[in-house]
């Protein structure tokens, strides 16, 4: 219930613009580190293992931390939320053309094509059911959005159903 507060109130004050997104030099291992160690318990409630991987390691990136954690952290929750157990989640930062991208990749249901517009609209949950009986607002993905927005980037997402879905946040570092 916390989450779905905090993203209701984040998501609505970035898009009244009660919050600026402030981006500082900030460690792209430390925000990797971070973000595993507060998501890997819930990984483990459904025997979902999570790893991340940094290349490089020893990068610094221009971020707003805070923001740029709660948009992985939802991520990561829908991962495990799509994701059946025994099975894996991976976090993929990387420096490639100028761009931070952070991918989330899952070996979860995935998703229809078809659903695939719907995703970022607030509040409008996708038809494809969670693997546990978790219910979904609809509101983590626009968030997500708007954050990588908020920093002049984008989300993309590549999906098979049955196969799993990766979603990236490509935020500009020039």
């Amino acid at each position: 219930m916390y989450n779905l507060v905090n993203d209701l109130l984040n998501y609505t004050a970035l898009e009244s613009g009660k919050i600026a997104i402030q981006p500082v030099p900030y460690s792209l291992k430390k925000l990797l580190d971070t973000i595993i160690k507060n998501n890997e318990y819930f990984g483990q409630r459904k025997n979902i293992a999570l790893s991340g991987i940094c290349e490089p390691v020893n990068a610094t990136v221009k971020i707003d931390p805070q923001r740029i954690e709660q948009a992985v952290n939802n991520l990561i929750s829908n991962a495990f939320k799509f994701s059946y157990p025994n099975t894996k989640v991976k976090v993929i930062m990387e420096l490639k053309n100028d761009n931070l991208i952070i991918s989330v990749v899952d070996q979860g249901q995935g998703i229809p094509e078809t659903e695939i517009p719907n995703l970022f609209i607030p509040f409008r949950p996708g038809k494809v059911k969670s693997s546990g009986g978790e219910k979904s607002t609809g509101l983590g993905l626009s968030l997500v959005k708007k954050i990588a927005e908020g920093h002049g980037g984008k989300v993309e997402v590549n999906s098979k159903p049955g196969l799993g879905s990766t979603f990236r946040l490509i935020i500009p570092q020039n």
